[in-house]
């Protein structure tokens, strides 16, 4: 039976990460090993999950690498992983009792594929006072291709090949929350994409942002953070070498700027959309200007990873290290 590796990077969230690795111990495939990476402040996290600890698929790992941001934590994860399939969900989400069941179901029905983007689902809510997250790429039109992966993908549900970052390395740890960009789900969605691997989007594999909702004020802010994150990665990409990446994400901006900002200045005199390209612009600017290597992880980096923290990771474990 297929071993899936459950990498969940936390921080300050004790009840929902709690929530998260229930959630997993409750589904269909019980062919797994979980690792909670934490960055918390305190040992609220820690005291929280002690009931995991006499399981031996359970571990607990405390990120003290010193880089800001789940990137760093997924690193980490990645790393002590044995799983022949990762799956990445946020701390903030539950899985459904399928869910596992479903991502290797779509990996051993194609031995090609090697990453599978699931759906985010939201509670209902009152879209005037709250938001919150939710990405269903499979449902959009026109289908995700291999550049829009990156940009209606959501990194709280991700699966992929543990042999898949042996050819594109790991997260980018100059995105992410706690760091300068966000979206550090995209930058891992399009290295992906343009290494040419094989990649699917499924409805089927869901997960719930349970503990995601926030004010409308903070969703305007994460929105703001998501667009500069989005320029940030192709930015990042073309200072990287990737021409076509930049040339692409510049004609798509032009496209909206004359499809959607110039017709509505020019009739209905409102600029609808032009913070959110002033916000793509600025991000692309900010990628392109970080130094080409600062926060690239490799293989060879993950495998220093696995060596410094595979003693911390001890099955079983939930235990300050």
């Amino acid at each position: 039976m297929t071993l899936v590796s459950v990498v969940i990077p936390t921080k300050d969230r004790p009840v929902a990460v709690t929530d998260a690795v229930r959630s997993v111990f409750a589904g269909t495939h019980q062919q797994f090993e979980v690792f909670v990476v934490d960055q918390s402040v305190d040992d609220k996290t820690l005291v929280a999950l002690a009931g995991f600890a006499t399981d031996s698929r359970f571990h607990y790992v405390r990120n003290s690498r010193g880089r800001l941001g789940p990137a760093s934590s997924r690193n980490i994860g990645i790393a002590l992983s044995i799983g022949d399939i990762i799956a990445h969900i946020d701390d903030d989400v539950t899985v459904r009792p399928d869910w596992m069941q479903r991502i290797v179901a779509a990996f051993e029905s194609d031995p090609a594929l090697q990453f599978l983007a699931g759906k985010l689902t939201a509670p209902s809510y009152d879209f005037a006072v709250s938001y919150i997250p939710a990405a269903d790429p499979a449902a959009e039109r026109p289908p995700v291709n291999n550049w829009t992966v990156s940009l209606l993908t959501a990194g709280a549900n991700f699966a992929m090949r543990k042999g898949l970052f042996e050819r594109v390395g790991g997260y980018d740890e100059c995105f992410g929350p706690g760091t300068r960009l966000s979206a550090d789900d995209s930058i891992m969605a399009l290295t992906i994409s343009r290494s040419g691997a094989k990649w699917m989007t499924s409805s089927l594999v869901e997960v719930i942002h349970t503990h995601g909702m926030r004010s409308a004020a903070d969703g305007a802010k994460i929105r703001k953070a998501y667009g500069i994150g989005n320029g940030g990665i192709f930015g990042r990409a073309t200072r990287r070498g990737d021409i076509r990446a930049g040339l692409w994400y510049l004609e798509y901006l032009a496209h909206q700027f004359l499809t959607v900002i110039l017709p509505n200045v020019l009739y209905n005199r409102r600029p609808v959309g032009l913070g959110a390209f002033r916000d793509q612009v600025q991000g692309f600017g900010i990628g392109f200007m970080l130094p080409p290597e600062d926060g690239v992880v490799r293989t060879a980096d993950l495998e220093r990873l696995r060596a410094e923290y595979q003693s911390e990771s001890l099955p079983g474990t939930a235990k300050a290290v």
